[in-house]
């Protein structure tokens, strides 16, 4: 009887070891996957960033296009320019 519960035990103790050897493997390689998911994060902000950018300076075009920003002047009640005859 012994030996069957000495080899049991044995047995466990590889197990054991075995799945600690997966627990280290684990803690090693997941700061890995952290940085790698870190990036493909900073990524799509970058990529997000750069359409609002976009976005922004297709506003600004339009704002300061010849008509509205006459049309500004106007509301402000600032008289166009004109030549002196």
């Amino acid at each position: 009887m012994t030996t069957s519960i000495g080899a049991s035990y044995r047995a466990f103790e590889q197990w054991d070891i075995f799945g600690w050897g997966f627990v280290y493997a684990a803690q090693r390689i997941s700061p890995r996957f952290a940085s790698v998911i870190k990036v493909k994060s900073y990524g799509r902000e970058h990529t997000r960033l750069v359409e609002d950018q976009r976005r922004l300076i297709l506003i600004r075009e339009q704002a300061s296009t010849p008509e509205r920003l006459q049309a500004a002047a106007r509301e402000l009640g600032l008289q166009p320019l004109q030549a002196r005859k």
